[in-house]
């Protein structure tokens, strides 16, 4: 499982010498040898071996996070790192590409038969404690409690876990026995946002340590102006299922139409429902909604499609702390988001973004119908929000507290 290190020689080239010389060269290269491996060893000793396990490689919050802490940590000498991914996809190669050590599973895939899954899953799950017998990692770092199996499984071989936590109260009740396991073995948790935390207290009795994804700033201040001919872009990216409320923007879509405001909505995202996903291209149909609503499936870089919108929409009923919020906000990019879960701790209305009631499409509708047309205002929120990045949601500092949790577990 782990990388191999080949010491290679020059050709030596062959000379008549005794047999007693050729004992001592021997005898002096085999010392040689024995201390280059005592040194390898050595410095492999000081090096901390760390396990990151993620529940899937698609381009998703908890997932992209995770790749940005790992890029970060590998910059460091005293780490070595290996990510185990669940499910394949994307985001695999990116690390590989990167000369992370990569290994990928196939614990779970949908539609599949019953004795199926069963199967994957205990197959994965051996080929798991394998790995933890073989490597020995000094911390297992799980990036969700989608994992709690591998949690349970290190905790149970007395490998410190750290459990981060970016589920909202939907998936954390849902889920609640796994979460409660997968706490039980962990030796820190570390949560995506306050409203995590008290989700997470209302469950298991326990609270963790709160630290915000962050987004790189940049230099552009909130520049980005809204385009003024028409229609007006709008933006929803994210898995398609009832949570993230796509129903709720086409309804909001409709009023609009027919008030006459030049509007655009692009739906950017994979089905995790298929029933929802016909339900709504239904209701797109007989709203007769079809040239001003799209569906473009999954896009391989959020920020890009992102910065083509003028407006990101974020209509979800719950949300631990939405990433595609923060990179709206670093491309000065305005956000009209429901106000449920974490995000009133990521927009102050009216000021860094604008909310409204969850699954209320005439108030979405009003929302956006005023501020489209308030070019001014529009710019003053991009740039309240760039500085929300910088001060609040910088992932430089994110990755820092992170790491330094890391170390303070790993120095217990």
């Amino acid at each position: 499982m782990c990388r191999g290190y080949m010491l290679t020689f020059p050709r030596l080239r062959r000379y008549r010498i005794t047999e007693c010389f050729r004992a001592d060269v021997f005898g002096m290269c085999c010392r040689i040898l024995a201390c280059w491996n005592l040194e390898i060893k050595a410095t492999f000793s000081k090096m901390k071996k760390i396990h990151f396990v993620s529940n899937e490689g698609s381009y998703t919050g908890a997932p992209v996070f995770l790749v940005k802490l790992v890029k970060h940590l590998r910059e460091k000498t005293n780490y070595r790192l290996l990510v185990l991914f669940a499910r394949p996809g994307p985001l695999t190669q990116v690390l590989a590409q990167d000369d992370v050590e990569v290994i990928v599973s196939e614990k779970s895939r949908r539609n599949i038969a019953i004795p199926t899954k069963l199967y994957r899953r205990a197959t994965h799950y051996l080929r798991y404690i394998r790995l933890l017998l073989l490597d020995r990692p000094d911390l297992v770092y799980s990036n969700t409690i989608a994992n709690f199996g591998e949690v349970v499984l290190a905790g149970c071989l007395r490998i410190p876990v750290i459990l981060h936590v970016h589920e909202g109260q939907h998936v954390a009740h849902k889920h609640r026995l796994r979460l409660r396991l997968a706490c039980c073995f962990s030796a820190k948790i570390i949560v995506g946002s306050q409203y995590v935390n008290r989700v997470l207290l209302a469950v298991t009795k326990r609270t963790g340590q709160v630290i915000y994804n962050g987004v790189l700033p940049t230099n552009n201040g909130g520049k980005k102006k809204i385009k003024s001919e028409k229609p007006v872009l709008l933006g929803i990216v994210g898995t398609i299922n009832p949570n993230k409320g796509q129903h709720v923007a086409i309804e909001a879509m409709r009023i609009l139409i027919d008030r006459g405001v030049g509007v655009q909505l692009i739906i950017a995202g994979v089905s995790g429902d298929d029933a929802y996903f016909e339900k709504i291209r239904e209701q797109v149909n007989q709203a007769s909604l079809i040239g001003f609503v799209k569906f473009i499936g999954a896009v391989p870089d959020s920020v890009e499609f992102i910065d083509t919108l003028d407006l990101l929409l974020v209509p979800s009923f719950d949300e631990a702390l939405p990433t595609v919020i923060l990179e709206a906000f670093s491309l000065g990019v305005p956000v009209v988001a429901s106000n449920v879960g974490g995000i009133p701790e990521m927009i102050e209305d009216g000021s860094s973004g604008f909310l409204f009631q969850a699954g209320d499409a005439e108030k979405l509708a009003s929302c956006l119908a005023g501020v489209i047309c308030d070019k001014r205002l529009l710019e003053n929120i991009a740039k309240a929000a760039n500085e929300v990045v910088r001060n609040k949601f910088n992932l430089n500092v994110s990755n820092a507290q992170i790491e330094y949790c890391i170390n303070e577990t790993l120095s217990q």
